[in-house]
């Protein structure tokens, strides 16, 4: 993601989500849990991917977002490496995990101008955040490395994402 943030402020103390995600969070709690339920991930690990994400990651504006949308954002963002929705989700990372929400949910692959309309829909957008965390728990999991149970790693991952070289460098 970009506009990574440290764990710790300028004083030393440990960044905390802002009230406003907290509250967010308690009032989509059911749609966390449905979607977790879908997605057969960890209701703690989605939410605490967006607190994540929106506690440590610069946050781009709505009107910015929907712009991008219009203009062809996959195409902006791989000049600026910005990140959409409320979990911060880059544009490669819901094209990557597309085909695994689409088969999920039961509906038809999403195209660029859809994926940017879902991202900017609150409910759709968790879905792309219990997908990637999804994507990841599979990816690790299909390697032998089962983090399906363990919430900080799926956030870690959420957050960092999952790459061979970071398989080989677990399993070494």
């Amino acid at each position: 993601s970009s506009g990574c943030g440290t764990l710790f402020n300028d004083q030393g103390v440990a960044r905390t989500p802002e009230p406003e995600i907290l509250a967010y969070l308690s009032h989509v709690n059911d749609e966390i849990i449905a979607v977790s339920e879908l997605y057969g991930v960890s209701p703690l690990a989605v939410a605490g991917a967006i607190a994540g994400e929106n506690t440590m990651n610069v946050g781009i504006d709505e009107e910015i977002t929907a712009f991008l949308a219009q203009v062809g954002f996959e195409e902006i963002n791989e000049a600026f490496d910005w990140s959409y929705g409320v979990g911060q989700v880059n544009p490669s990372t819901f094209n990557l995990v597309e085909e695994l929400a689409a088969r999920i949910e039961g509906r038809p692959v999403r195209g660029g101008e859809e994926i940017a309309a879902a991202m900017r829909s609150g409910v759709n957008s968790l879905n792309y955040v219990a997908a990637t965390l999804r994507y990841y728990q599979d990816y690790y999991g299909d390697r032998g490395i089962n983090v399906r149970d363990n919430v900080p790693a799926l956030i870690t991952l959420y957050n960092i994402g999952a790459t061979e070289d970071q398989v080989a460098a677990t399993l070494a």
